[in-house]
């Protein structure tokens, strides 16, 4: 979590230990940081409700997608990624669609052209590097990312503005650059 956020480790403790009431930490790195009570995540999603402390799912995994991005923008290593966290490198299509999938959401505008810009570059510059490592983790486990089936879904949402409809395209280019070197 650390690398993905930018953030140290000890510091992301720290946080976690003020909130320890209604968040489970793990007590390992490699397990999920967990909500006590779901109502909690139903209450931060709902703006009227929650007021300052609310969460928009959608922008925030949009959000996301541009995290791990960066993160994998920071591997220095040729042919695979090394350094970075698998779930970067496997999830960041993912929280692409989660934050496509809502029917009318309200997508900052910003955020979709700075994701359109990175993930040009990331598939130009990093593409080959990313294929192969998905590929070297798909050979242990045997399956395809789970977000190529749903992103393939996807046209089915609407599509308003100039800069949704361009992130949406290099979504498809992601699809058919990693689709195009399985087949």
């Amino acid at each position: 979590l650390g690398l993905l956020l930018d953030i140290q480790a000890g510091d992301i403790v720290l946080e976690l230990l003020k909130v320890q009431s209604i968040v489970k930490i793990p007590g390992d790195d490699n397990e999920l940081i967990m909500l006590y009570h779901t109502s909690l995540r139903d209450f931060l999603s709902i703006k009227s409700r929650s007021g300052y402390y609310f969460i928009d799912p959608p922008s925030r995994h949009l959000h996301m997608a541009l995290d791990c991005l960066k993160c994998l923008a920071k591997d220095s290593s040729e042919d695979f990624f090394d350094s970075s966290p698998k779930y970067a490198i496997v999830e960041w299509p993912h929280h692409i669609i989660l934050g496509l999938q809502e029917q009318e959401p309200i997508w900052d505008e910003a955020i979709i052209n700075t994701l359109v810009y990175s993930i040009n570059n990331f598939l130009t510059f990093q593409g080959k590097k990313w294929y192969n490592t998905l590929e070297g983790m798909r050979k242990h486990r045997e399956k395809k990312p789970a977000w190529l089936d749903t992103g393939v879904k996807l046209h089915q949402v609407k599509r308003t503005s100039i800069a949704t409809k361009t992130l949406f395209r290099m979504l498809q280019k992601t699809i058919d650059f990693y689709m195009v070197r399985i087949i």
